[in-house]
């Protein structure tokens, strides 16, 4: 993993001790290989995982919804429960704000 991945990271662990009580759920929009959501999940959280492709070698102890595009919707009423939500960069910015905005109510957290 590259330094800057680590940083950010090691931020976004951080933000999420600070918001979300141990136990709380986290979802990861296109999460990769889901390595942050592995550590997250070894830290407490209840977590999930998006990706519209399947990765090799993701993180075994993670649940990933692969098939998953964010372009048209994510596949979760709002019930879905994370407290806090990781888009990834990549994603459409419209998209996002507008789907998890809807997926996420009005109190819950986008970590971008």
């Amino acid at each position: 993993m590259a330094r800057v991945d680590r940083l950010r990271d090691n931020r976004v662990r951080t933000l999420i001790r600070q918001i979300v009580p141990s136990g709380g759920a986290v979802l990861e929009v296109s999460c990769g290989r889901a390595g942050l959501l592995g550590q997250l999940g070894g830290d407490g959280y209840a977590v999930r995982g998006t990706n519209f492709t399947a990765y090799n070698h993701s993180e075994k102890s993670v649940e990933i919804d692969n098939g998953v595009d964010v372009m048209v919707s994510l596949p979760y009423g709002t019930q879905i429960g994370a407290k806090v939500t990781i888009p990834h960069a990549g994603v459409s910015r419209v998209v996002k704000v507008t789907e998890l905005r809807r997926l996420l109510g009005k109190r819950r957290v986008v970590i971008n």
